[in-house]
């Protein structure tokens, strides 16, 4: 994932789907308007949920990210986003309450 704007926005320029990290940022809102003003494709950011990062997701979102990642854990407010999940290994994958919390099969 890329930790700065402008490469988040190269990444996103070029076709794929550019990241930022915003588990960090002192403003994560800011984050996202920079990254917002150098390009005009989609981007997405990531937190990682070790302590309470509501503020920081609240920023993103009032500043317009909509893709979002998140890592050891999912606020219950991401209806509105498309969400993913980044799982460490199948066996911390399975999230309660989605697909009845079961674990994805092994990949190969």
């Amino acid at each position: 994932m890329a930790a700065v704007p402008r490469l988040a926005a190269a990444v996103s320029n070029a076709g794929a789907l550019g990241m930022v990290t915003l588990t960090w940022s002192a403003d994560a809102g800011a984050v996202v308007r920079e990254t917002a003003a150098l390009t005009a494709r989609p981007f997405g950011g990531n937190l990682v949920l070790t302590d309470d990062h509501h503020r920081r997701l609240d920023q993103a979102l009032e500043a317009g990210l909509r893709i979002v990642s998140f890592m050891w854990g999912i606020p219950a407010a991401t209806s509105s986003l498309c969400t993913m999940l980044v799982a460490l290994s199948c066996s911390r994958s399975a999230v309660p309450g989605r697909r009845g919390g079961q674990s994805p099969p092994a990949w190969t």
